[in-house]
């Protein structure tokens, strides 16, 4: 265990086909479409997207193990540009599970909107009271914003994530990380605990909705922590480097009075 993440984190990238500069836009080779056709273009390939999206459902998503890497980079970039399509009502998107486009099987992770994965997350600690947070989901793109969220200010997550790993024969091959136990506050934390409801199968909009608690994991889920955390262990340590307070400083996550996430 550490409470160090690693200095070659690997993220993952917006999809090629979605940025409107590599569609041939301002004569480039290529590019003798009009501005009208790249726009219906672009459209097309928006909905496609969006059609990545799966209705809220309670199967469980499952702990990610390395043979989900390729896997999770190749979701995880869709995920990703799903963050930078508006759906519905909403926009400005913090993150998106793995289960909100995957109803058949799961995965716990997530991806923030600057591309990290955050893999395999539980909250371990957070404060003793909540306090009240105005949020939106982009499962619910037609529902409005939902006031006085419950979420603990700062809390103590224990995740993974992807890194580089350097082979004998010099390649880089990505890899699951070590365990990091990183503390959050404010807006980010707001986020993560909103995306582990997601990976639980809960959303801000059930009934019987409430504030994610570390008793509330139940036994069996902390004893299968306790199982991967024993096996990941074993392994030596990748990388290195300080945890940045610029997570704080998330792009896209800039501490907005509703998260859409």
């Amino acid at each position: 265990m550490t409470n160090k993440t690693e200095d070659n984190i690997l993220k993952v990238n917006v999809a090629e086909d979605i940025k409107m500069e590599d569609m041939g836009l301002g004569g480039q080779e290529g590019g003798a479409k009009s501005p009208e056709d790249q726009m219906a273009r672009y459209h097309e390939e928006v909905m496609v997207f969006l059609k990545r999206y799966v209705v809220p459902h309670r199967v469980k998503s499952r702990w990610v193990m390395g043979t989900d890497i390729e896997r999770v980079i190749k979701d995880g970039g869709v995920m990703l540009t799903l963050c930078t399509i508006p759906r519905g009502m909403y926009g400005n998107i913090s993150a998106i599970a793995h289960p909100q486009i995957d109803d058949r099987d799961p995965l716990r992770f997530f991806v923030l909107v600057d591309g990290k994965v955050i893999i395999n997350p539980v909250i371990i600690d957070h404060t003793k009271v909540p306090v009240f947070k105005d949020e939106g989901c982009m499962s619910y793109p037609e529902t409005p914003i939902k006031k006085e969220v419950p979420r603990y200010n700062k809390i103590t997550v224990r995740y993974q994530t992807l890194v580089h790993k350097k082979m004998a024969e010099g390649k880089s091959v990505p890899v699951l990380s070590r365990w990091v136990d990183e503390k959050l506050s404010g807006n980010l934390a707001n986020v993560f605990q909103h995306e582990i409801h997601h990976l639980n199968q809960v959303y801000i909009y059930d009934e019987d909705f409430k504030s994610e608690t570390v008793a509330g994991f139940g036994d069996g889920l902390v004893l299968d922590l306790i199982e991967l955390t024993k096996k990941y262990e074993q392994d030596e340590p990748q990388t290195k480097g300080e945890v940045s307070e610029k997570n704080e400083k998330q792009k896209g996550i800039s501490n907005p009075r509703a998260a859409v996430i």
